[in-house]
């Protein structure tokens, strides 16, 4: 995650280690102080899945965040009831790297 003023991106890095933007200009920023919430509302356009992501961050030193992710995710083009709406929440920390 790279946040620059009130822009943010997001990357996932793929498996010979290359960085990749995922939904570039979707993600939102709203921040106060050492607190931020990053989020993003979409969906496909054929309308397979439904997508909504936050990610609330807390400063904890110069260099760390504490970050709680939640996703929810609808699939409502399936039956499958183990993919059909499914919440997805983690916490860690990020570390900055230079």
């Amino acid at each position: 995650m790279i946040v620059q003023g009130s822009t943010v991106r997001m990357f996932i890095r793929a498996d010979d280690g290359r960085l990749s933007e995922i939904k570039p200009g979707v993600f939102k920023i709203a921040q106060h102080m050492t607190n931020a919430l990053v989020y993003s509302v979409d969906s496909a356009r054929d309308g397979s899945w439904i997508e909504t992501e936050s990610w609330l961050l807390m400063q904890k030193t110069p260099d760390t965040l504490t970050v709680l992710f939640a996703g929810a995710v609808k699939n409502p083009r399936t039956s499958d009831p183990e993919i059909l709406n499914f919440f997805t929440v983690r916490t860690g920390d990020f570390r900055r790297v230079q």
